[in-house]
């Protein structure tokens, strides 16, 4: 197992080297003070976007504004030193399902999540070392789920049609790989289709 965890942190510093000489260290170091600097001006406005969808969601804090009501109602919330007055999404998407749904729907929404993240870990702890292919599979599907929910930090991910189209695509690779599990009493029950 430390073998194993050798060559994934090797991977990823390699990932990381690679990426840096691509970039260049100096553009690379800007970004990043980019992302971190407050007076940034895509910084400041999705703050001011935020500070919106948490005015629109204490209005309507059990079952939100309804689908779309983003678009609908956010120029009446829009803060007067925000330069966009009018958007769609707030740039966030657990928020965004906070303002659009409630705390129901977020809860819901939470839940989804939490039961994917469940039944890979599920999955993962039945597959035997053996299986690397299908445990590759079900890495490579939470990895990839994991960076669509963490880029929704700062992003509605779920309003590009390419990119949740993708992340969905990626998040049923571990549904396949426990659809294709040989049937027997070693297969545990949580790992049938159909079921989280």
């Amino acid at each position: 197992a430390s073998a194993r965890r050798g060559r994934w942190l090797l991977a990823l510093g390699f990932g990381l080297l690679v990426l840096g000489v691509l970039v260049g260290p100096e553009r690379l170091s800007q970004r990043l003070r980019s992302m971190t600097d407050p007076q940034e001006v895509t910084i400041r406005e999705r703050v001011y976007m935020w500070r919106s969808g948490f005015a629109m969601w204490r209005e309507h804090p059990w079952l939100g504004v309804g689908q779309g009501g983003v678009g609908r109602l956010y120029s009446r919330y829009a803060l007067p030193e925000a330069i966009k007055k009018r958007t769609g999404h707030l740039h966030n998407s657990p928020l965004q399902v906070l303002v659009e749904g409630g705390i129901l729907g977020l809860v819901t929404w939470t839940w989804i999540w939490l039961a994917f993240f469940r039944f890979a870990w599920r999955l993962l702890r039945a597959l035997g070392p053996d299986r690397m292919r299908e445990r590759t599979l079900v890495v490579g599907g939470v990895a990839a789920v994991v960076a669509f929910l963490v880029t929704g930090l700062s992003e509605w991910s779920f309003g590009d049609d390419e990119v949740v189209t993708i992340a969905w695509a990626l998040a049923a690779l571990p549904f396949a790989v426990a659809r294709h599990l040989p049937a027997g009493p070693s297969r545990s029950p949580a790992l049938r289709p159909g079921s989280c």
